[in-house]
C-alpha cells in the first residue's frame, strides 16, 4: 500500500506505475521500448500472483516473533 498525493493506492500495478512517473528518466521501472515494458509487465503479475503470497506469509510468521514491529507494522 502507498499513501500518496494521488490517494490510497493498493494495488502492486498501481504502485509501480505511480513510482514510474515519479522517477527520474534514469530510475525509470519501464523501459522505452513497448515490447520491453510488456515483458516486465508479465513478470510483475507473475511476481504479484505467485511470489506475493508466499512472501506475505513469511513476513507474518516472522512478525509473530517480534511484537514491538507488529505494533508499529500494523497501526
Amino acid at each position: 500500500m502507498l499513501i500518496c498525493d494521488a490517494g490510497v493506492l493498493s494495488e502492486s500495478a498501481d504502485i509501480l506505475d505511480y513510482a514510474d512517473a515519479h522517477a527520474p528518466p534514469h530510475a525509470r521501472i519501464y523501459p522505452g521500448d513497448p515490447a520491453a515494458t510488456g515483458e516486465v509487465r508479465l513478470l510483475e503479475r507473475e511476481y504479484d500472483d505467485r511470489l506475493g503470497p508466499h512472501a506475505r506469509r513469511w513476513m507474518y510468521h516472522m512478525l509473530r516473533r517480534r511484537s514491538d514491529l507488529a505494533s508499529r507494522y500494523g497501526t
